[in-house]
């Protein structure tokens, strides 16, 4: 009976796609110049942003203060094209990100591009004075009035 039980979580195991990023990784790819895989301790060696959020979600208001990574520093470390560099700043390509449960979300790169709205979209791996766990990563983007950007368990970031 041991066996057959071994077999069958096997067949399943094999079965079941797999997320190709450790639970720690985050992917930062598409139309990039090289695709990045990160974990925690290499965004907490970036400089750092801090930002206070405000927002309704489902469960009411939430309130929090943040620190990571700018969406914006992190997509200039994997190498943007050399288009967006030059007018019209590669306002035609978007940024999804992604969270662990296929949950994603779009920006335009007009709202973090530094020459247009530029704002300051987060990769948060702290809030209110504790680290998120490494695969807890979470997406922040000030001013929204709800909270359905706010990607949590974020695993990948992919220029368009």
């Amino acid at each position: 009976m041991t066996r057959l039980r071994l077999a069958a979580a096997l067949a399943f195991a094999l079965a079941v796609p797999q997320i190709a990023a450790s639970a720690a990784d985050l992917t930062v790819g598409g139309q990039v110049k090289h695709v990045l895989t990160l974990q925690e301790s290499d965004l907490a060696a970036m400089p750092p942003t801090e930002l206070d959020a405000d927002y309704l979600t489902g469960h009411g208001r939430e309130r929090a203060h943040y620190r990571g990574v700018l969406l914006w520093s992190l997509l200039q470390a994997a190498g943007l094209p050399d288009e967006m560099m030059q007018k019209p700043h590669g306002l035609d390509h978007v940024i999804l990100v992604r969270g662990r449960d296929g949950y994603q979300v779009a920006l335009s790169m007009g709202e973090i591009h530094p020459d247009f709205e530029g704002k300051n979209v987060l990769i948060a791996y702290w809030r209110d004075g504790a680290l998120l766990a490494p695969d807890k990563l979470q997406m922040v983007v000030p001013g929204d009035k709800r909270g359905g950007r706010a990607v949590h368990e974020v695993v990948e970031i992919e220029l368009r």
